[in-house]
């Protein structure tokens, strides 16, 4: 009997701390200048220091957390087109999907909201990106597409405020890195694209 109050003191708080979760976010995605090469049948060029168009990024994440310790499970889309250079135009389309390990803190904990008004987190984990690639003229014949999986990582940082409970607004940093290699009929093209974003949206408790 003694046994059983034990456990059920301990497992009781934890059951009450749990909750489910479910984000909505839009906002901004900066992808760093980086060298992009590519390969033809006349050889293989290096376009040093090529610039990323600034890009809209939207998603979603749900999850669970276990008191102070999370998993969720995301996806988002961002378009980081090239800007012509020495490269002529290629488009990118990247849908990357994760699967994040997420710590929080909760602060300014009240009977209404019981996991704190204001909850920073941090949070990293696996990605498998969708990279979608269009080319213009780059290779011959033009107007090519070709598609893949890339695995890499992401890392976020960020803060919900409860502005009602189980009802909150979200502000998160995040980066991702993948390295898209895209073929083509008589070319390639390979390159890293390093990114951060601004993010900003609802996050839902239930």
């Amino acid at each position: 009997m003694t046994a059983c109050l034990g456990i059920a003191l301990v497992v009781a708080p934890t059951l009450a701390a749990a909750e489910w979760f479910a984000d909505l976010y839009l906002g901004a995605a900066f992808t760093q200048r980086h060298e992009v090469t590519t390969e033809t049948p006349t050889g293989t060029t290096s376009h040093p220091d090529i610039g990323f168009n600034r890009s809209a990024a939207f998603g979603g994440r749900a999850g669970y957390w276990f008191d102070i310790v999370g998993v969720g499970v995301d996806a988002s889309h961002f378009r980081p087109d090239t800007v012509p250079s020495s490269l002529k135009r290629f488009d990118f389309y990247v849908t990357p999907l994760s699967l994040d390990l997420m710590v929080r803190w909760p602060l300014l904990s009240s009977t209404e909201h019981p996991h704190g008004r204001l909850q920073p987190f941090v949070a990293a984990g696996p990605v498998a990106a969708y990279v979608e690639g269009k080319d213009t003229t780059n290779f011959a014949p033009a107007n090519q597409f070709d598609a893949g999986f890339f695995f890499r990582g992401q890392a976020e940082a960020g803060v919900v405020w409860e502005f009602r409970p189980n009802l909150g607004l979200l502000a998160e940093y995040r980066f991702t890195h993948f390295s898209p290699d895209l073929h083509f009929t008589g070319g390639r093209l390979q390159t890293d694209l390093d990114t951060h974003y601004a993010l900003f949206g609802l996050s839902l408790r239930f």
